[in-house]
């Protein structure tokens, strides 16, 4: 398990925790799972797949 503390600016993180696939699980703030999840939409969006 890794606590990261992430400041509300920082871009980088979405990078790191993606980099990661699927052994990732933010738990709070929801703020930022939700940031993460609309990036990782907008990726699968743009080859034509659906999240499942």
């Amino acid at each position: 398990m890794l606590h990261l503390h992430v400041p509300p600016q920082e871009k980088l993180w979405q990078a790191l925790l993606l980099s990661m696939g699927r052994k990732v699980r933010i738990l709070s703030p929801e703020s930022y799972r939700d940031r993460l999840v609309r990036t990782a939409a907008g990726f699968l969006s743009n080859h034509d797949m659906l999240m499942s």
